[in-house]
């Protein structure tokens, strides 16, 4: 083998591949796993972060105030009502008249589509 390339292990799959000295910059997988470790790699970094005291602190106080709003928000009326009516107004009569049954209504002309 030339000695311009190195000869690498994919971390994930285990195919080898050769890099140039060019182009190497310390990647432990091959181009068909490199998007697969730069995920792995990521959550793994954010994990990190998130498992820190501080972020973790910072975390639950903001979660806290987020779900006080939240409780704030269910309080508030949004739609206050109809104003009442006055103590002498009615909505419905006392009686409702009864409709005569024995009249027939002619029926109305029908759609023509």
């Amino acid at each position: 083998m030339d000695d311009s390339f190195r000869e690498q292990r994919c971390g994930i799959c285990g195919v080898v591949f050769y890099l140039c000295r060019v182009d190497d910059y310390g990647q432990v997988y091959c181009p068909d796993c490199q998007e697969l470790g730069r995920t792995r790699s990521a959550r793994a970094a954010q994990a990190r972060y998130r498992a820190h005291p501080l972020v973790r602190a910072d975390h639950r106080d903001y979660m806290r105030e987020w779900r006080a709003g939240k409780r704030e928000k269910r309080t508030r009326v949004r739609d206050q009502g109809p104003k009442k009516l006055a103590p002498s107004g009615k909505v419905w009569p006392d009686e409702v008249p009864q409709a005569a049954m024995d009249t027939a209504v002619a029926p109305g002309p029908r759609c023509a589509r």
